[in-house]
Formats: structure tokens, sequence, C-alpha cells
């Protein structure tokens, strides 16, 4: 057909007419560029050259080396978040983990390495294009208008997004889609690549890191000079019940059992605690071991349901007081924590005398959310309950045991006139134990219950780990209900009824011992022997542990009313009023020993290991992104050019002058020649005006004589192909 001719002829033939060259001509044989011997030799082609030649060992050392350096960089970043306690690790971190995090280079350290993963991936990202322009070439034939495109990617390697007009082109092309597939994954890579440190710092958080252990030597309590009055005692201003707890530090505890119940008696179990010798707050939140002296405190509290025989009166002024007697026996209890095995029953048949709190008339809305309790220490010589530590057996060893009494009811009518009322109840079932109901009329009633503790201190060595770091919880008020919010405070104290665990609670745990007596250091008591119960027995019979309460406050403790408002929360939330004295006194002792603390002048070396707050992993999300990413751009890589060598045909990677001789001699030289000085838009606007857009190039196989690589088209193309050209 006119203007038409058919591409089916060899139009680059695989040997020029040879012409003799003029003398003067300087233009470049294959003579000049062989040497004597012959050993360089240009017209072999890439099927017959060996495959580390096809690929080019620059190429291969990009694709493995590259690949070996990415993998090894994200190994280090693995290794980093590995040991982050942000994902459980307890332990003291490795030495190497430990200088670049605690050192404050981990920020460094993943810039530094996220710019070699940029590198390695676009440097990779362009030997994978150019193998995939190989591939493009032989296996499925490009547009002849991406020729240019191609060609330079095989031979100099391009970045995936210098190729988007050609995955554009050829996305409809069934036999380029696994291609376009290919360059678009790694067109993503290496643009995620970009954001590697932005995912990676995007997974540190300020976060609580082992620092190593130290020793350090501390204040663990005030020493006992003969013949010296002591330092803790009401008359040097010290009066607990009426202060507040300043603050409520951590401490440490040691309760291997849970407490018990029965219809009637309530234990707390065996449960030891230690007080820290750190008076910062800082210092004992971020704790994490401490080996060392402490304050040990027996803080067991065991309430029994007595046998009652009493007489409540009401005087002139409406206070009420319950005198009479009565009779508790305590059965054995066994101390799991300690080397008895149990105690001997104990039986309690005391005299009493106490005055009785009573719900203030005009704060009946207020009372109704408390308990009417009493607390009225009974003579020394009651009941008495096992200790792992303190001999309570023993003559002159104290003990603490107390008349519970709690008032519900109308006590309207009790301020008029003086009444007696007797009563004797022999120690029936109840319904709440460990209480013992006492009727005062129809619509009151007095609860009586006992609870003894072999409540003590000492100062001895202790054992005491920590997980994590914690915080101390802290005071608020409630301004809708005018009520202090203590529900983080009860936590501290409480674990059996709240089913937090020690680390849950921020209590830190305590290690047993076979003799907890051993190694103990003669100091003067900080808590319940000196200051506290005396406060109690020599000022006062009894203490109101409720706000909103009348009665005889000439022989009453009024309690500070933060004090008051925990025990009530305790004891309204768990039920539990040996918890709820537990609670009580492990306030007071704290708040005893770390107002002295600053005295202390017995001086003890301790080990410790603490937190430091760091920039440290805490999420995965940002290095699960960038192993993803990595893992699969290395895959891509490795699975082209693996395809790529084992079906190699005619082409070189990375070699300019196939890519320049190809195109040279090919059959769009004349095109090329007259597109030397034509934009690319010229020669796209020429190649769609003759309806060649639709022409594909590809690479074949060598000619006959092995020494020719030709370009050759798939389709008919119309004359005047190279006319028109801006040349």
């Amino acid at each position: 057909m006119a203007g038409e001719a058919e591409v089916t002829q060899e139009l680059i033939r695989s040997e020029s007419p040879t012409t003799e060259a003029p003398p003067n001509d300087t233009r470049i044989g294959l003579d000049t560029l062989s040497g004597d011997d012959g050993d360089v030799q240009l017209g072999i082609p890439a099927s017959a050259r060996p495959r580390t030649s096809v690929l080019g060992t620059l190429n291969i050392l990009i694709i493995f080396a590259g690949s070996v350096v990415s993998l090894s960089t994200l190994g280090l970043m693995c290794y980093l978040w590995q040991y982050s306690p942000g994902f459980g690790y307890s332990g003291l971190p490795p030495a190497f983990w430990a200088r670049i995090v605690l050192s404050g280079w981990l920020p460094q350290v993943i810039t530094i390495s996220a710019a070699f993963l940029r590198s390695v991936i676009a440097i990779q990202a362009a030997v994978c294009m150019s193998v995939v322009a190989s591939l493009c070439l032989e296996r499925s034939g490009i547009p002849v208008e991406h020729v240019p495109i191609i060609l330079t990617a095989r031979g100099f390697g391009s970045s995936p997004y210098a190729l988007a007009g050609f995955c554009v082109r050829s996305i409809r092309e069934v036999s380029r889609l696994q291609y376009v597939a290919v360059i678009l994954a790694v067109m993503a890579t290496t643009l995620l690549s970009q954001l590697t440190s932005t995912f990676l710092l995007g997974d540190l958080e300020n976060t609580l890191v082992l620092n190593g252990t130290f020793s350090e030597s501390l204040g663990v309590g005030i020493s006992v000079v003969p013949g010296e009055a002591s330092r803790i005692d009401t008359e040097r201003g010290v009066e607990y019940w009426k202060s507040r707890i300043p603050e409520y530090p951590t401490f440490a505890e040691y309760s291997p059992n849970a407490g018990s119940s029965v219809d009637w008696r309530t234990d707390t179990g065996p449960t030891l605690r230690a007080f820290l010798p750190l008076r910062n707050a800082t210092s004992r939140r971020r704790i994490s071991k401490y080996e060392g002296i402490a304050g040990l405190v027996d803080t067991r509290f065991v309430c029994v349901k007595p046998e009652v025989n009493t007489n409540a009166t009401i005087s002139e002024r409406g206070d009420l007081y319950l005198a009479g007697n009565l009779k508790s026996t305590f059965p054995a209890l066994s101390s799991a924590v300690g080397p008895g095995a149990s105690d001997p029953t104990t039986k309690m048949d005391v005299a009493f005398n106490c005055s009785v709190a009573m719900h203030e008339l005009s704060t009946e809305g207020q009372a109704d959310s408390e308990w009417a309790i009493t607390m009225c220490q009974l003579p020394m010589n009651g009941a008495r309950v096992s200790s792992p530590v303190f001999d309570q057996t023993a003559a002159g060893k104290t003990h603490l045991t107390f008349i519970m009494l709690n008032t519900t009811g109308d006590t309207g009518m009790l301020q008029v006139g003086k009444t007696t009322v007797h009563f004797n109840n022999s120690g029936g079932a109840s319904p709440n134990p460990p209480w013992t109901t006492i009727a005062i009329r129809a619509n009151m009633s007095i609860s009586v219950s006992v609870c003894v503790s072999a409540l003590d201190t000492m100062d001895v060595p202790v054992r005491i780990r920590g997980r994590s770091g914690r915080d101390e919880p802290t005071l608020s008020w409630d301004a809708t209900t005018k009520t202090y919010n203590t529900s983080s405070i009860r936590n501290l104290y409480v674990g059996a009824s709240s089913g937090l665990t020690l680390e849950g609670r921020g209590v830190l745990s305590m290690e047993p011992r076979a003799n907890w007596s051993e190694g103990r250091i003669d100091t003067a008591k900080f808590a319940t022997v000196s200051s506290l119960r005396s406060e109690l027995t020599e000022a006062w019979p009894a203490a109101f542990l409720c706000i909103y309460c009348r009665g005889d406050l000439n022989q009453n403790i009024r309690v500070h009313r933060v004090m008051v408002s925990i025990f009530q929360d305790v004891l309204k939330s768990t039920g539990s009023l040996p918890l709820s004295m537990q609670t009580l006194w492990t306030m007071l002792g704290q708040m005893a020993y770390y107002d002295f603390l600053p005295e202390f002048d017995v001086k003890r070396e301790a080990t410790m290991t603490s937190f430091v707050p760091i920039a440290a992993p805490a999420h995965v999300s940002g290095i699960v992104v960038v192993a993803i990413i990595t893992s699969l751009h290395i895959m891509l890589v490795v699975l082209m050019t693996m395809i790529f060598l084992t079906d190699r045909h005619a082409s070189l990677p990375g070699n300019l002058w196939q890519s320049f001789g190809q195109m040279a001699n090919g059959d769009l030289a004349e095109l090329a020649a007259r597109a030397s000085s034509a934009l690319d838009k010229e020669v796209d606007r020429h190649l769609r005006d003759c309806g060649e857009m639709e022409t594909h190039v590809e690479l074949t196989r060598p000619s006959k004589d092995g020494k020719t690589l030709r370009l050759i088209r798939k389709r008919r193309v119309r004359k005047g192909l190279l006319s028109g050209v801006p040349g």
C-alpha cells in the first residue's frame, strides 16, 4: 500500500558496508580499541557473558551489600526496641543499649539509621529500575514514546518516579502489568522510606528506664542515747491524730495470704509493710530495687465478735457512754510469714468504759454517708495476735486491742434526761461479722467489735523490688459531692478487695526472710509504741472516726477529717473493719516515720537501682511500618534481580554505551538523529499525528553473527514517521 511499509525487514544490519577510511579519518574503530593480543572484544553478546558481568559487579554489590546494610540497620532498631521497658522488659538493660539510650543518643542514632535506610533504598531502587527496564525491553516491549526514558533507566538507573508516565501508559497492557506493579511498589517503598525517621521517632516516649545499681549512705533511724528523753512523744509537739498525712508515700509489702472472714471473725492476714528512708517523693516513685535498712511494721488486724454485758448511759448533755464487760476468744491464728506455726488461743475478759460517737442532728444529710465509729483502746493485758516479727507472748511486749463501736438509728430522743439501758448478749450469730449488735431501743442500736493487732516497728534489713515506676496518689476535693476523692489512696493501702496487684496499687514487693529480726539495729521506735498509742492512752480514752459526729470531746480525740475520710472510704468500699484499721494505722505510722526522717542520725549503706525518665521506645507502630517497608523493598529488588539473571537475553543494565549503540544503530536511529534539537512534546505530537502512539519497540536476540543487537517494531507503521520532526 502506498505510504506504508511492512516492518518485517531487518532495519539495522549486522554488518555495515565496508569502506576504506581516508588517511586523516579520526573515527574510532574496533581495531583501535583492541590490544595486540585482542583481549578487548566489544562484540560479545550479553547472553554469552558471565552473569556477574551482565549485571555488573557494582550493581550486585549495591543489591546484596545494600540489603545487608538495611537488614543490619533494621536489626539495630529492633534491638533498641526489644529492651525497652515499654515492651515489658523489666531487668537491667544491656550495656550497649544503656550507653545509647541513657546517654540520650537514641534520637540521633535513629536519625542516622534512617538516613542509611533512605540512601540504600534509593540506590537499590535505581538498580531495580534498570533491571525492570531491561525485562520490559526484552519481554513485553515498550511504547515508542517511552524508549528514551526506558533506555536511560536501563543504562544509567533511574528513580522509580521517572517511570510514572510509563506506568500510566502501560496500566492496561497485560504483558507489562507485572512490571508496572513492581515499579509502583518500589516507588511506594522509596517514597515511604523518606519518612523512616518520622515513623521511628513517633514510637518514642518519655519512659522510665533502669539506670544501673548504686550505693548510698542513708539515715535509717534515730539513735538511742541512755538517759536521754525520747524525741518522739506527745510533750514535744507530736499529735498525729489531729494532723493530716501530707503525702501518701509508696511502701513495700509482703502479704502471702489473703484475709479471711467467718461469721465471728475477719482478718487482714499477715501483712508486713516497710517504709523506705527516702525523703524525696521522686526517689520513692522511681525506685526499682532497694537492699538496706527500712522501717518494718506489722500491720495485721483481726476483729472478732465479742460477748457483751454492758450498760448504756446518756448524760444530761446528751452524750452517750457505754460501760461494762466483754469477752472474746481469739483462736489459734496461723502465721505464714514467720517461723511460728500458730498462736495459742487467747481468751479476753475485760472491762471497758467508752464515750460513744453519735451523728449530729443538724448534719443528717452528710451523716448518712458515713458510719458513726468510735475507737476505744482496751487495757494492754487484752488479746494478742500472731506476729512473725514481734514476740507478743513475751512480757512487756506491746499489742493493740480496741473496742470498736458503730452507732446507728435515731439518736434524737437521747438528749432528754439521763437514761440507763442494760444489755446482755451471750454471743449468738451475727448477720454482719464481726459485729455484736446492741439494741438501745426500737430505732437505735450500737454494734460492738473487738480488734487486735501486733502493730509494732523496728528497723531491719530488707530486700525490695519494683518492676516499674509508680505514682504516689494525691488527695482531691469533689466540689459537687463536697467530699474528698480518696479512691486512689484507698487502692494504695487496700489490696485484697481492690483486685489489684502490688504493682497496680503502686506498692513495692518485699522478699520474705527466714528471720525477720536478724540484722535489726537499735533505734528509737518511730510509730505506735512511743507516739501514736501514747496519744490515745495518755491523753484521751477514745477517738471518733467520723466527721459529722458528736460526743464527749473532753475524753475523745477528734481525728483529722482527711484521715477519717480515708478510713470511711475503705470501710464503706470493702465492708471490712480490719482493713480500715490497717489503713488508718499505716498512715499514722507513715506520718510519724517521715516526720522524723530528717532527724535520722543512724547511717547505713543501701544498694539501690532506680528508674530515670528518658526518651525510649514505647510503641511498635513505627518500627513495624519501617520493617515492612524495608523487607518489601529488599524482596522486590532481589526477586527482580533473580528473574533477570535466570532468563536474560541481550541487556547489560548499567551500561550506557549499549543503550547508545542500540539507539544509534537501531530502527529509531533516524528519529533519534532528527529529534536531537526537538522538545519532548514536539516528538510526542509528531508520533501522535503519524498514528504511532501504539507502536511498541522491543529488544531482539542477537543476529546470526552474534554481535549486533537490534530494535524492531512490532506493527505496521506509516511512511513519514521520520518526516516533520524538527531537526
